[in-house]
C-alpha cells in the first residue's frame, strides 16, 4: 500500500505464483511507469481517482477486469487520463490468473 509515496519515475515488480496487491495510493509528485511480471495467480491493481491510469497487457489465459476504463488501440485508460496531471502508465505481463483494476473512494 502506499506506493505513491515511493516518488519512483520506474517501478518494477517480479512476481511469480500467488495473489498480488499493488495499492497506488499516496503523495504524488510525477507520473510513473510500472512494469508487473507475473507467472500465475491473481493481481489486483488499485489506484487513486486523481491520477490517470493507462494499462497494457501482454497476457495468456488471464481475465482482465478493467473497472471503469476504456479499451483504445491495444491499451485501457481511465476517463482522466488525457487530463490528469499525475499519470501512472502500467504495463502487464502475465500468464495464466486475472488482473483486476480498483479504484480507491
Amino acid at each position: 500500500t502506499g506506493l505513491g509515496n515511493l516518488n519512483a519515475e520506474m517501478l518494477e515488480v517480479d512476481a511469480g505464483v500467488g495473489n498480488l496487491e499493488l495499492e497506488f495510493s499516496g503523495d504524488w509528485r510525477q507520473s510513473a511507469r510500472v512494469n508487473v511480471d507475473m507467472g500465475l495467480g491473481a493481481l489486483t491493481l488499485i489506484f487513486p481517482r486523481s491520477v490517470g491510469v493507462r494499462l497494457e497487457k501482454d497476457t495468456f489465459l488471464t481475465s482482465l477486469d478493467a473497472n471503469e476504463m476504456t479499451k483504445r488501440g491495444d491499451y485501457y485508460y481511465s476517463a482522466n487520463w488525457d487530463s490528469a496531471e499525475i499519470q501512472i502508465d502500467v504495463t502487464v505481463d502475465a500468464a495464466f490468473g486475472s488482473i483486476d483494476v480498483e479504484w480507491l473512494r
